[in-house]
């Protein structure tokens, strides 16, 4: 395989990527999306892998690289340097100082639905699809999963009414300073620690002759009626289940990746980096795959609501995932069902 004609200003859908033996591979067909299936050692990254994706950097795309092995963020430093691209790359997780608070991100962006709690609530749940083996081990009954779901539209909402910035650290004090039992809410003691109880507070004040005093209420009675009365063990494991992720993503390096300042976002990548999420499954585990598939998840919204892509000649993008079955998620068939009118390739191979 090789390299066509370097791309015409503005990227067009007929403008060819890579010469398969006089087939013209097009951004067109690129933005179906590729996959490519070979036993190990059969060389789908050296071979395949490799001429893609020096395709795609040498055609200007932006692009969010998912890294399994420990070896691909060096590949693709060495693919950015043969290609001229070194100014683009942006290694997540490496050197650099990057940083992505990713609540914080999607509750203060710009554009329709930004700040909406149930965009919030979608962007953990996604990751905790993955991150989260709680639903798995008990069986997939689908209401562990409308409980976590419950739990966090309502930690999220009292935050939001309550004029507190999104992120991890302030939903965990609102989960774990919440009534335990009834008894508690004539308790002076628990009122003065609670920070549940003193958001509460705020979000009612707030809240008062506005459009959203229902909502309020129906938060109020979340916290205050339902959320006490539940059984002490349905309570904690619906508690455990949001901690256990939560808790991953909120203590040391993880914590300055994301749930810091945000230094790089998913727009970046739409513009033309090459975002590579310098956090190798084989040397992070869980953690690994959580960080990528934020970064996923967080990508594939921002392409579908991208506003540069006028007349389909805005700038086309990659989605890299080798062994992508580490980082599989339930968004992935809806996003690729519109993936091409948003300019973007997905690439899996396994």
């Amino acid at each position: 395989m090789s390299r066509a004609q370097p791309p015409l200003l503005g990227w067009p859908d007929q403008q060819g990527l890579l010469d398969l033996g006089g087939d013209l591979w097009r951004i067109k067909d690129a933005c179906e999306g590729t996959v490519v299936f070979g036993g190990t050692g059969s060389g789908k990254t050296s071979g395949s892998g490799h001429a893609l994706a020096k395709a795609f950097l040498g055609a200007g795309f932006g692009g969010l690289v998912l890294c399994a092995k420990a070896e691909e963020p060096s590949l693709w430093r060495r693919y950015a340097a043969e290609t001229g691209r070194q100014n683009d790359l942006a290694m997540f997780g490496g050197p650099g100082g990057w940083g992505f608070n990713f609540m914080r991100y999607e509750s203060l962006r710009s554009g329709a639905g930004a700040g909406l709690t149930e965009n919030l609530v979608n962007l953990f749940m996604e990751v905790a699809s993955i991150g989260s083996g709680e639903a798995r081990s008990r069986g997939g009954d689908p209401f562990w999963e409308r409980a976590m779901r419950s739990l966090v539209r309502n930690t999220v909402d009292v935050l939001v009414m309550a004029g507190e910035p999104v992120g991890l650290h302030a939903m965990f004090d609102v989960i774990r300073s919440a009534p335990p039992d009834l008894a508690s809410l004539a308790s002076p003691e628990w009122k003065a620690r609670s920070a549940c109880w003193r958001h509460l507070g705020v979000a009612r004040e707030r809240a008062l002759g506005t459009a959203w005093e229902i909502d309020c209420r129906e938060v109020a009675g979340y916290w205050l009626g339902h959320f006490p009365t539940l059984g002490e063990k349905t309570r904690g494991s619906i508690v455990a289940m949001f901690s256990t992720l939560a808790e991953a993503l909120m203590r040391g390096k993880m914590r300055e990746l994301f749930c810091e300042e945000t230094t790089l976002t998913p727009e970046d990548a739409v513009a033309g980096r090459i975002i590579v999420v310098d956090l190798p499954v084989k040397e992070w585990s869980e953690v690994g795959r959580m960080a990528a598939v934020i970064w996923k998840y967080c990508l594939q919204k921002a392409v579908e609501r991208r506003t540069d892509n006028e007349g389909g000649r805005g700038r086309p993008l990659f989605l890299w995932a080798d062994e992508c079955q580490h980082f599989a998620s339930r968004y992935d068939a809806l996003f690729q069902a519109t993936a091409r009118s948003s300019r973007a390739a997905s690439v899996y191979l396994t």
